[in-house]
């Protein structure tokens, strides 16, 4: 067989096949940082969400004739509702500590 020019022996197949484990690795990398891309362009597209409808509703409101201390209290309050929600949701509902470690 005529080795191409430049070439001083065959490639070897271990080569061959690492070369081939690597571009898989390569391959499922990238899968999981578009992953994580999409994930960061979720949460950015949700927080814009949140901030244009805030906007929205404020406008509304301080229109119809809500006070500006009221609409932020009860801002404050749905916050709480839904932060306590979610927070319930992931990690179940609070407990106390146990006495040994209370001061």
């Amino acid at each position: 067989k005529k080795m191409p020019s430049g070439l001083s022996s065959p490639p070897s197949p271990l080569l061959a096949a690492s070369d081939s484990a690597d571009a898989g690795a390569e391959a499922s990398s990238s899968r999981a940082a578009s992953s994580s891309t999409a994930k960061a362009h979720g949460a950015l597209l949700v927080a814009a969400l949140i901030y244009s409808g805030h906007n929205i509703l404020a406008a509304r409101c301080l229109r119809e004739g809500v006070s500006p201390i009221g609409f932020s209290v009860l801002r404050e309050l749905a916050s709480i509702a839904l932060l306590y929600g979610w927070a319930a949701a992931l990690e179940g509902p609070p407990s106390l500590p146990l006495r040994a470690h209370r001061a």
